[in-house]
């Protein structure tokens, strides 16, 4: 595991959240990087300072972002890093990336990104992404176009819970089992975060059991849930 900057480099260093170093520490050395959707450009300023990546990328549909990114890049004297103002992976700067992240946007934004960007799918590129909600849509979207998730973990941050995904393409579009869809590779033995993020995913599954129960013409046959719930305990050992 990358463990920080090298000591030779004695320039002063952004401090990254639980989440973001999470994705740091997933990084390949010596990667083109790409952060999409960047903001503050945190994460690839410290990539490039600590000399981990050689080249960083990091774009933003939104000037303010942009902005916000530009001044980390003036404040830490970061070089190597482009900025670019486009809509996802729209630009043909991104065909040099070889280490994509995509985090801090909504599970199925991450797949219409991905969707719209098929000449990036190919085996040697390496994508990082961290849903802030709906991952079993994105779980979905990665079977059904090709992409082995190879790696998950849950980063815990205060109260919150992210999970983050690690994925390859290889072409072969695969079924999504709703287990898959619902946990993918993560399981409780893996660590306390883990066990909490499934703990909750139970949770919600039970609920919503329980208010299709209640309804009068319930869109959904409870009997299903209820399975899936079972299904998702027996997957998790």
């Amino acid at each position: 595991m990358w463990r920080g900057c090298p000591l030779q480099n004695q320039k002063r260093m952004p401090v990254l959240s639980p989440r973001l170093r999470a994705i740091a520490d997933w990084v390949r050395p010596d990667a083109v990087l790409a952060d999409i959707g960047t903001d503050h450009a945190l994460l690839p300023v410290l990539l490039r300072l600590s000399g981990k990546v050689r080249q960083a990328l990091a774009s933003d549909i939104g000037a303010g972002p942009l902005g916000r990114a530009a001044e980390t890049v003036a404040q830490y004297g970061a070089e190597g890093i482009t900025l670019i103002r486009c809509d996802g992976l729209q630009h043909p700067a991104f065909a040099a990336a070889t280490d994509l992240v995509i985090a801090g946007m909504g599970g199925e934004l991450i797949a219409a990104i991905l969707a719209a960007a098929p000449a990036l799918h190919t085996p040697e590129r390496r994508w990082l992404l961290q849903p802030m909600s709906r991952d079993p849509q994105l779980r979905a979207y990665l079977c059904r176009a090709g992409f082995v998730l190879d790696r998950e973990r849950v980063i815990q941050e205060g109260r919150h819970l992210y999970p983050l995904l690690a994925a390859y393409w290889d072409g072969r579009p695969r079924r999504c089992e709703a287990v898959f869809g619902e946990i993918g590779l993560l399981r409780s033995r893996q660590g306390a975060a883990e066990a909490a993020w499934i703990a909750a995913r139970l949770r919600a599954l039970e609920e919503k059991r329980r208010g299709l129960e209640r309804a009068s013409n319930p869109v959904e046959n409870p009997g299903a849930v209820q399975r899936l719930i079972e299904a998702i305990r027996e997957a998790d050992v």
